[in-house]
Order: structure tokens, then sequence, then C-alpha cells
């Protein structure tokens, strides 16, 4: 009886853990020879990641780590501010019918360091009438152009249910700029 109540125990506590599915790790080189390396440990059920971003060859190597975000569906090395230093930027997108996406990204300091850079949340203002957002449902997609990042989502209608959008769509530009403590991405 105690083997079959320890068996029972054990089998729920492994059942219990936050399985890992898959594990990537890959390098990011900038165009001044230094290198991003990120690692992603992607869940079971494939609607979270973690991710453990590197960096190498900078005078200050730097890590930081993301825990349970959504999967990532885009990295990129660019240049937004076009300064002469690449920045890493990581794009997610979230499982289900909604498919919010987020950036999360990671400037040089000059080669010396790197830095998270500030993006903005969105606030319950955004999504009031007139606002930027006001019909925002996700289904994001991100393009990055030479000096700016391009937010384009579709636009619902309050009739319209979240998988069935408008024809038309919002595109809402991002700058990159040097802020008093912290890079910020900013809304132009």
């Amino acid at each position: 009886m105690r083997i079959i109540l320890v068996a029972c125990i054990l089998a729920c506590f492994i059942s219990c853990e936050k399985k890992i599915q898959q594990h990537v790790k890959k390098e990011f080189p900038t165009s001044t020879e230094k290198v991003f390396i990120v690692s992603e440990e992607i869940s079971e059920s494939a609607s979270l990641a973690s991710l453990i971003i590197e960096t190498k060859g900078f005078k200050i190597n730097n890590e930081f780590s993301l825990t349970d975000i959504d999967p990532v569906m885009e990295i990129k090395v660019t240049d937004l501010d076009n300064n002469g230093y690449d920045e890493l930027y990581i794009v997610t997108q979230s499982a289900g019918s909604g498919s919010y996406a987020n950036v999360y990204g990671y400037a040089s300091n000059q080669d010396k360091s790197v830095t998270p850079i500030y993006i903005p949340e969105f606030t319950e203002k955004d999504f009031e009438e007139g606002a930027l957002f006001e019909a925002y449902k996700g289904h994001d997609t991100f393009v990055f152009e030479s000096d700016r990042l391009i937010r384009y989502f579709p636009i619902y209608l309050n009739e319209d249910i979240n998988s069935e959008p408008v024809e038309y769509q919002e595109e809402v530009i991002y700058t990159l700029e040097k802020g008093e403590a912290s890079w910020q991405l900013k809304i132009k």
C-alpha cells in the first residue's frame, strides 16, 4: 500500500512540474562584431517560453531573463536610432484567438554594455474612444524599417468578433530614443 501511495504522489509531483518541450540557443551578431545570445525554453504546451539573453564581446557582458512570456515569433538585430550600435528586438505573440504581440528590446551603450529598452505598456486610456488603440484586439504584426518599428493591427468594429476584423488596419510607429535613464521606444 505504501509503495502505491508513494508512486501516486511521485506521479502527481512529476505531472505538476513545468515540462520543457524544446530548448533553442542562437547567436545574433551585431555590425560591430559583438554578439547577442538568446536561449529559449518552450513549454510542452508551446503557449509559454522563457528566455535568457546574454551578451558577448562587450566591455561589460550582461545577462537578462524573461520568464513565462509568449512564444517568440521573431528576433531582429538592427540599429533603429542609427547611432552605429545595434539593438536586439524580440517579438512574441500569444497563442489563441487574439494573438496579441509584444516587443522586448535591448540596446547597446556604445558597445560598453547592454540595457533593456523601455517599451510602454498599454493603459486603459489607450483603449478609450478616439485613442490610438480604440479598436485593438490583437493580431499584431511588426515591421522593422531603417529608423523605426511599425506595429500593424486590424481594426475591429464593436460588433466584430475577434477572428473577423474589418478589412483595413491601423499603423503605430515607434522610434528609439535615449531617455534620461534608459532607452525608450516612443510612439510618434
